[in-house]
């Protein structure tokens, strides 16, 4: 197995984490061939996790536009989002807030009233929902963020970073429509959290085949300043407000029992949900603080 070069430091100082499952599920549609899991990487530089190898870029796009309208879009009560809301309500001025991956705009539309909002979503039927709740769609991609003229006050990016090759890239791409004064506040999971080290490939965040790359807060504060920007606040959070409660130590206890023996949780899984279950993804969810809320301003 050749060694590939880190994607976002170019070191070829990277360790392979193991195999990755082949996935019948991309963005909550069935697909009518597995997807191949590749394998994963950690470079021992800059703690960027990553998947190799990729699918072209062209299938990614087309496996994105056709995606479900359901996956992402967060109605309900969602961590990462309370995180905007509070830091953004410090800000009284308002300005232009642009999100990356909008999806169907709930986040923006329940921003207040002195915010001008605009999102960049690939998916079409999604973008035309946020557009239909007052949100200017200025892009399909954050490829085509070089292209526009608007600066923005604020740019958000929940849960987005990684399904993009390269993290680096996309930091610079937010640092050049950035406003004097701006920040950038970026939601992903890290890969640095505890119970990630631990179960390595066998970690639920790196199931989903669209997750192709991995920051977190080691990364954030190794790399950002490549990027011209400089890391203001880390907030780690989980998916789930009780992780300390008896439902938060059930879900860290059935993750632990999937990392050490998968076969065994796969069989107790079928024996409880059914044979012909559907959809299976590693326990881990909201078992412990595996996310982080990253708030960068330009250098």
């Amino acid at each position: 197995m050749s060694r590939p070069a880190c994607r976002t430091c170019g070191s070829r100082n990277v360790e392979s984490l193991g195999a990755l499952p082949d996935s019948a599920v991309f963005a909550g549609v069935a697909l009518a061939e597995p997807l191949h899991g590749g394998t994963l990487w950690r470079c021992t530089d800059c703690s960027f996790v990553f998947r190799d190898p990729l699918l072209p870029p062209s299938r990614y796009e087309d496996l994105y536009r056709h995606g479900g309208t359901e996956v992402w879009d967060g109605e309900g009560e969602r961590p990462d989002f309370d995180l905007v809301r509070r830091h953004m309500a410090a800000d009284t001025h308002g300005g232009d807030v642009l999100e990356i991956g909008c999806y169907t705009g709930s986040l923006l539309h329940s921003l207040p009233k002195r915010y001008r909002l605009h999102g960049v979503e690939l998916n079409e039927r999604a973008a035309q929902i946020a557009a239909s709740r007052g949100i200017e769609i200025v892009a399909a991609a954050a490829a085509e963020l070089p292209g526009l003229s608007e600066k923005f006050d604020t740019i958000i990016a929940c849960d987005v970073i990684e399904h993009l090759e390269n993290p680096l890239d996309f930091l610079g791409q937010l640092r050049g429509r950035l406003a004097p004064g701006g920040r950038v506040l970026i939601s992903t999971g890290d890969s640095g959290a505890w119970l990630w080290r631990l179960l390595r490939t066998r970690f639920w965040y790196c199931s989903f085949p669209e997750h192709i790359s991995f920051v977190g807060k080691d990364w954030f504060q190794a790399m950002a300043g490549r990027a011209g920007l400089q890391v203001v606040q880390q907030t780690p959070f989980n998916y789930s407000f009780n992780s300390l409660r008896p439902a938060g130590v059930f879900r860290l206890a059935r993750t632990l029992l999937y990392g050490s023996n998968p076969k065994l949780y796969e069989w107790l899984h079928r024996r409880v949900r059914g044979p012909h279950a559907e959809g299976f993804v590693p326990p881990g969810c909201g078992a412990t603080a595996d996310h982080v809320f990253c708030v960068l301003a330009a250098v």
